[in-house]
């Protein structure tokens, strides 16, 4: 597998260990699968890449503590993550804040865990988290109104979800995929 300079990871521990269950997983056989078996299986995957995610962050905090030479050139671990991980700008100012805003959303980051937000949903509260506490004007910061505020919205109940889902919007046409570009779609 891979580690930055092209070379295989023979003895990198528990990366070696992640990168071999990956490996497994990516070369399993892929057979059709009922539909409620395909959810179940899409959120629990998005829910492991999540946690990755919030790993990869706290190694990217971690970076934005180490001294400029560490950044090998880049003018900021931001811009390191972005051009050396290949991610996207945003990807790597969402690694790098919720890394660095972690320590304040132990809550937020236990909701991550648990499965209750993504870490798109983290990444917006520690953008949030800094915005608050940098500001001039702040005041005492307090995680937990803005976790029942943003997570407040994700929740719904199955019936009322799978109501949503089985039925389209009237537009008296006879395929409603096709001629209104209505597709279901799961609550976010």
């Amino acid at each position: 597998m891979y580690n930055g300079d092209g070379e295989t990871t023979a003895r990198a521990g528990d990366i070696a260990a992640l990168e071999s269950a990956v490996t497994l997983f990516r070369v399993r056989p892929r057979g059709a699968r009922p539909a409620a078996q395909l959810r179940g299986r899409m959120l629990r995957l998005r829910h492991l890449i999540d946690v990755l995610e919030l790993e990869f962050a706290k190694d990217a905090a971690s970076l934005s503590g180490c001294d400029e030479l560490e950044w090998q050139g880049h003018i900021s671990p931001i811009q390191w993550v972005k051009h050396e991980c290949r991610t996207t700008t945003t990807a790597a100012i969402d690694a790098c804040d919720v890394g660095v805003q972690a320590a304040l959303l132990p809550e937020s980051v236990h909701a991550l865990l648990d499965g209750a937000i993504g870490f798109g949903h983290l990444a917006l509260l520690a953008r949030t988290a800094e915005a608050i506490t940098s500001s001039a004007t702040s005041s005492d910061f307090e995680e937990a109104p803005l976790l029942a505020k943003h997570g407040s919205t994700r929740w719904r109940s199955s019936a009322t979800t799978a109501s949503m889902l089985a039925t389209p919007p009237t537009s008296g046409a006879s395929s409603p995929s096709k001629s209104t570009g209505w597709r279901p779609r799961p609550s976010s």
